[in-house]
């Protein structure tokens, strides 16, 4: 998978249309982790990965899980470089 550096778990998932497969990764970044997410149709032709734009794209180092649904996606990002990629001012007290 281009662009996708660390599997780490994947379901299927019915659809209306077709199945889908998702597979849930992470970018491995200096300073931590980059959640990935992609979206395969099943059918009978083959697998095909479905555009991009179909999921939400994650920035900045944290962690993603399927949620117990098992359809969404949970993401919990780090504090820290998520102020900083902001642009925000953080202060610790």
């Amino acid at each position: 998978m281009r662009g996708f550096e660390v599997y780490d778990i994947a379901k299927a998932i019915n659809d209306p249309s077709f199945r889908v497969l998702a597979v849930l990764g992470h970018r491995t970044a200096q300073a931590g982790r980059q959640p990935q997410l992609r979206l395969y149709a099943l059918s009978g032709d083959g697998v095909k990965e479905r555009p991009s734009d179909s999921v939400p794209k994650f920035t900045g180092d944290g962690a993603a899980s399927f949620a117990a649904n098992e359809k969404d996606v949970d993401v919990s990002y780090s504090l820290t470089p998520r102020a900083i990629q902001e642009g925000c001012l953080l202060l610790l007290v």
